[in-house]
Parts: structure tokens; sequence; C-alpha cells
């Protein structure tokens, strides 16, 4: 009688395997139901002061647009349409319109406006800064960096800017001189705008009657 040959059994596959942060798990059974529920209280509190923050960012945004139409558009129109160059109300609030010209390069704007200032003989408003990359220890290699950059190897990144500050004196310059210039181009801004000249908290206890003190604006030419 020929005999069967025995089957070999098959193993079982092996689960997955899923890492284990054996310390984390040791931390959570030892944890009481209370330490958790304030785990989950705190997170549920982050949440909310993340929704609340981006809320605020939102209507602050809201409240800079509203400032700048009332400083900037309305509140000059409607002293202008009283022929007034400063004024005080009766409750102590002294407000003047003052000219402004002011303005930085849009990043979109950069290299192009850069090219204008220097085809136009304003090159010299543009700085260089220059970003050098060097170990520490290294800092008596500075003063001789420039010069040997290609036999030492040092990386150095450049990048051409006109100061926020020094072009706003340029540009308001040119308005006074009536100098044509690309304000769009240079994100030059020219205008007037509302200054509140007295403290914005506090309860002045200055008054007169009616609506105030109103000092008309000098004649224009």
């Amino acid at each position: 009688m020929a005999l069967k040959p025995k089957k070999t059994p098959v193993p079982a596959p092996s689960p997955p395997f899923i890492p284990v942060d054996l310390e984390a798990d040791a931390l959570a059974v030892q944890a009481s139901d209370g330490q958790l529920a304030v785990v989950a209280k705190l997170a549920r509190k982050l949440r909310d002061l993340l929704r609340e923050e981006d809320r605020y960012e939102s209507q602050l945004k809201i409240l800079r647009d509203q400032r700048r139409q009332v400083e900037e558009v309305d509140l000059p129109e409607a002293m202008d349409s009283c022929n007034l160059s400063t004024f005080t109300t009766k409750d102590g609030i002294s407000v003047g319109v003052e000219s402004v010209v002011a303005g930085s390069i849009k990043k979109e704007n950069t290299e192009a406006a850069l090219t204008w200032l220097r085809n136009n003989g304003h090159g010299g408003l543009i700085k260089t800064n220059m970003t050098i990359a060097l170990s520490r220890g290294q800092e008596a290699l500075t003063a001789r960096v420039r010069a040997q950059l290609a036999a030492l190897g040092v990386t150095v990144e450049e990048k051409e800017t006109v100061h926020a500050q020094t072009l706003g004196a340029w540009a308001r310059e040119m308005v006074a001189n009536a100098v044509e210039f690309p304000r769009d181009l240079l994100g030059i801004w020219v205008g007037r705008r509302a200054k509140v000249k007295t403290p914005l908290y506090g309860d002045p206890s200055v008054g007169t009657p009616g609506h105030g003190q109103a000092i008309p604006a000098p004649a224009k030419d």
C-alpha cells in the first residue's frame, strides 16, 4: 500500500507591522480620565483661539481699509468743502490734513523699477545687500572675502533694493519740483491724509459752543 505524502502546512500571513510608541502608551495608560479631559479641553481651546485669531485678522483688515478711506478721502474732502486746514470738535478731537508722498516698490515690480531708476539717472537710490555664508570662527575672513570670492569659494547672495524712506524722500522732491515719474511702477502714493492730533483715549475736558473750533485753510495761489 502506497503512502500518501504529508501536506506541508501553510503558515498564516503575518499581521501588518504597526509601530507602537511604548512610552506614549504607558503615559496614556497612567493618565486618568480627568487628565485626558483637560487635554481635550485645551485642544478645543487652541482650535477656538486659532479660529478667533483668523476672524480678528480679517476684521482688522476691514477696519484698516475703512480707516484709510476716512483719513485719505472722506475727511480731507469734507474739510476742503469747508475751506479748513485744522478743526477741533467740542469734545476735544483736533484734526488736520497733511500732504503725503510715500510708498515702496512692490516685489513683482522690483526689476522694472530698478531699471527705470538706473536709466533715468536715479541709480544712486539703489542699495545692494550682500548675504555671505560664513561659519562660526571665520570672522577674520569677512574683511577679505569680497576680493577673494572665487579663490575662497564663498557663496554670496546679492539683492538690490531701495529703502522705503529713501524712495519716499526722493519722490517728495520729484513731486515738489513737478517732475513726472512712474508712480505705480515705483509704488508711490501721492495724496493727503487727515491726522488726529489729540490722544485717542481719555476724556479731554475741552469744549466750545457749537461744533468746535475751526481754522480756515490758507488761501490757495
